[in-house]
């Protein structure tokens, strides 16, 4: 049996979980219990047959005879907010998978340059670690990016109006918890507060195939209303995710893959 690890934000749980949902080659997922896994553990199970476990330690693993199957460990959110806590994180995540895993996917950009020693120290972990990227091979700069189709794509959002809020459906779920510990923030007076002295216009929804788009485009319109920016939304796509998804899956394996712009081992 081959083992692909997952290791990604909360922020993505809904994608990671179409592609494993979706993924035929895959039989059996087992993901690490926590309050923030439940939510991914309940995803999963909604929308999938596959046989799935929910472990109350990564010592309780083991794997199954063969195939493919998927550990997944979806880390709490906020973790970005302190780039030495992120970074810490995953790295003793990535030490504690090493007896347990084949690859390892990476559900993160580099959320302010807090995975960039883990890029360059990935050779030295036992198993190829797969981290999703742009098409010119550089690590996607956070999820926001990731779901734009890159980081280029955020930039010109960001030159047609600079004061932008970026808001996937995985931001607009989470956002009093992010929004707390991100800025500090309990109610959206203040946020709204912090916003206008902040100099932000609107509010850019990004939207891809998972979502039913007019409600999402509804909830995204009354966050906007509540903090007083005006809407726009933009079509979002989970091909990056994707690419590095099926990459990972590969290399547990134990493929050879040349692709050196997607991958790292």
């Amino acid at each position: 049996m081959s083992v692909l690890a997952v290791l990604t934000c909360k922020i993505l749980e809904v994608e990671i979980a179409h592609l494993i949902s979706q993924d035929e080659n895959i039989n059996r997922v087992s993901v690490l219990k926590s309050k923030d896994r439940i939510d991914f553990y309940n995803i999963l199970r909604g929308n999938s047959k596959k046989e799935i476990h929910l472990l109350e330690e990564l010592r309780h693993f083991s794997r199954e005879d063969s195939g493919v199957e998927v550990l997944v460990d979806v880390l709490e959110l906020g973790l970005h907010v302190n780039t030495k806590k992120l970074k810490l994180k995953v790295e003793n995540m990535l030490n504690e998978l090493q007896p347990y895993c084949d690859a390892v996917l990476l559900g993160y950009g580099l959320c302010g340059n807090a995975l960039e020693t883990v890029e360059k120290n990935a050779p030295a972990y036992p198993f190829p670690i797969i981290f999703p990227r742009n098409k010119d091979g550089s690590l996607v700069d956070d999820c926001l990016c990731m779901l734009l189709g890159g980081s280029s794509y955020f930039r010109q959002e960001l030159q047609k109006e600079a004061g932008t809020w970026f808001l996937s459906y995985g931001w607009l779920q989470n956002w009093e918890t992010l929004t707390s510990r991100d800025l500090g923030i309990n109610d959206i007076y203040t946020l709204k507060w912090i916003f206008e002295k902040a100099g932000y216009k609107r509010v850019l929804g990004i939207t891809t195939k998972l979502q039913d788009k007019e409600q999402f485009h509804a909830q995204t319109k009354d966050f906007a209303a509540q903090v007083g920016l005006s809407t726009e939304m933009r079509e979002g796509t989970i091909d990056i995710l994707q690419e590095a998804y099926e990459l990972s899956k590969i290399y547990a394996l134990g493929k050879d893959c040349n692709d050196n712009n997607n991958c790292t081992n």
